[in-house]
């Protein structure tokens, strides 16, 4: 009876030129191994696989350590060919699988939310953005809203709204409260103003409370 052997092999199939490469300790000799995929093993169910023994190695630890080289020499040669279907060798990874793996990455780390329900990746990103500092240090991306407020005039820099916030002192007592008449807000006649404009309401919509 023939004693199990330590080989390398070459998967290759009937249908399609993709190949294989790999190495196997068999449990008792010519056990009917094709082949241990992960990635692509539908391949193996699809197909008509054929092994190929390479090269056989003594049947002790000494054996496997001198195999798993040579089938590292197979592989990284063709880890980045479209037609192998090694995956990995070692801690190399194959470009697709990397792509994979990058886009699920990127999936898993959209899909991570804060307590507040916001993504955590666009926080940070938000966050990365503003700490960018001019040479004054001041916040480039605030800057730039800044520039962008004036030039549409809106906010504290829409006119209306600036002579709304004029009026405040000396023209109206600071002990009269006035109450926005569309959500009830309560202040001074200038703040209740510029609160009803600032939600794009007439800051006439105020009634003197006392």
């Amino acid at each position: 009876m023939k004693s199990p052997r330590i080989y390398t092999y070459k998967v290759t199939f009937e249908e399609i030129p993709h190949w294989y490469w790999g190495v196997h300790k068999e449990k008792c000799f010519n056990d009917g191994y094709v082949g241990s995929p992960c990635t692509h093993r539908w391949m193996w169910e699809f197909y008509t696989p054929y092994l190929q023994i390479l090269e056989v190695f003594p049947n002790n630890e000494e054996g496997w350590k001198k195999a798993v080289k040579v089938e590292k020499r197979l592989i990284m040669p063709d880890l980045h060919n479209p037609f192998c279907l090694n995956e990995a060798c070692g801690v190399f990874y194959s470009l697709e699988t990397l792509r994979s793996a990058a886009a699920l990455g990127g999936r898993a780390a959209a899909l991570q939310k804060n307590e507040d329900g916001k993504s955590v990746t666009s926080l940070r990103a938000a966050a990365a953005t503003h700490a960018v500092k001019d040479t004054d240090g001041k916040s480039v991306v605030a800057k730039k809203a800044g520039n962008r407020t004036k030039e549409l005039k809106v906010g504290f820099c829409d006119p209306e709204v600036q002579s709304a916030a004029g009026k405040i002192g000396g023209k109206i007592s600071a002990s009269q409260v006035w109450e926005s008449t569309k959500d009830g807000y309560r202040g001074a006649a200038g703040l209740v103003a510029l609160h009803n404009l600032r939600r794009g309401w007439s800051k006439d919509a105020r009634v003197r409370v006392y």
